[in-house]
């Protein structure tokens, strides 16, 4: 009896495992781009940033960190 169990258990385990792996969230694309630069002085830089929903998945943003990496 004891046996039974376990081998259920196994077999919802690797059932719930196999499950898992196949489902997978849609991923928005978009495309970021940032244009209107312009240096105001030597340490001030100004730009406008634009997000695009490129995908036909809705795309919603509810926050962004973001960097701006340059070589000098």
């Amino acid at each position: 009896m004891r046996i039974d169990i376990f081998i259920r258990k196994c077999l919802l385990l690797v059932l719930t495992l196999l499950t898992i792996s196949l489902v997978r969230a849609q991923s928005p694309s978009y495309k970021m781009s940032i244009s209107n630069d312009i240096v105001i002085s030597p340490n001030v830089y100004e730009f406008d940033w634009y997000v695009q929903q490129t995908g036909t998945t809705p795309f919603e943003l509810a926050s962004v960190q973001m960097g701006l990496g340059f070589d000098k």
